[in-house]
């Protein structure tokens, strides 16, 4: 995973050379590309932040959704102590459903950990990016003062 990522990587930086030097004015192109990247490192950031509040909701949801299935689940034994077998049943068909529920609601998380992850591999992605073109226009604003 690592060798694809620095391959992805290395082929980006060599699209972005390739553009540069065949650009009339490089330096025009490199703020531009700066800012484009700036701008979707930003877009990025704020819909990874919305994924993780979305995240933290369902896993509130999941803990609500156990906590149902062990109310449900002592309600059943009261009642089956009590000799009351149609109260139990109905319980153990509620603890069946907050189950059901929770294990719908753990899906939704891991779905959504997922897509957190690959935000968060697409941000290192164009701050590596980001860093690179910064540096090189760095070096070639050195190199034009000192002509």
């Amino acid at each position: 995973m690592t060798r694809l990522f620095r391959d992805d990587q290395d082929f980006t930086i060599r699209r972005v050379k390739a553009i540069l030097q065949s650009s009339d004015d490089p330096a025009k192109i490199s703020r531009l590309m700066i800012a484009e990247l700036e701008g979707a490192l930003v877009e990025i950031r704020g819909l990874a932040s919305g994924r993780l509040a979305d995240r933290h909701e369902w896993r509130r949801r999941m803990a609500e959704a156990k906590f149902r299935e062990e109310n449900w689940r002592q309600k059943a034994e009261v009642a089956l102590s009590l000799g009351r077998g149609d109260l139990a049943r109905a319980a153990l068909v509620e603890k069946h459903n907050a189950v059901a529920e929770a294990a719908g609601v753990a899906s939704e998380v891991a779905l959504l950990d997922e897509v957190i992850r690959d935000s968060e591999e697409e941000t290192a992605k164009i701050g590596y990016l980001l860093r690179d073109l910064k540096a090189r226009q760095t070096s070639s604003r050195k190199r034009l003062a000192s002509h």
